[in-house]
């Protein structure tokens, strides 16, 4: 402290403020009640710079407390899209499985009809028996026209 500042009246006044924190502080009141005590003015430069340091800290921690609560809402956001996604996956997923669950219910539900088999078997079999006839013929004609 130089000569010139040891000599200054108490009559310091802090004021801080920051993001809706504010610290205000009426030194020379402080200063006043400790003089009986400290007759030096050096207590009140050191008075002035302990309140301005716990001022400057609280004002980090409230920083930093809005940056984690901040951080914290991003995190919820994304866990509440997550949980959306999720949700609509599952609902998705509930939908396929309540369609298959439904088309095995419709094929439980059919019942064999043995004269429509035994017509496809005759149809299949006639067109086999059509087609292999057609097969001969042009492997005979194949080697009618083909000299050996």
């Amino acid at each position: 402290m130089n000569e010139q500042q040891s000599h200054q009246p108490a009559t310091a006044r802090v004021s801080v403020a920051t993001q809706g924190f504010k610290l205000d502080a009426d030194l020379s009141q402080l200063y006043s009640s400790l003089k009986p005590f400290y007759a030096s003015q050096d207590l009140l430069a050191v008075l002035i710079q302990v309140l301005r340091n716990q001022a400057a800290i609280q004002l980090i921690i409230l920083d930093q407390g809005k940056r984690i609560m901040a951080t914290l809402a991003d995190i919820a956001a994304t866990i509440a899209a997550e949980k959306t996604i999720a949700d609509s996956i599952k609902a998705l997923v509930t939908q396929v499985v309540q369609q298959l669950h439904d088309l095995v219910a419709q094929i439980a539900a059919l019942t064999p009809n043995q004269v429509a088999i035994d017509a496809l078997a005759v149809s299949a079999k006639a067109n086999a028996d059509e087609l292999s006839a057609s097969v001969d013929e042009l492997t005979a004609a194949v080697h009618a026209n083909t000299t050996p």
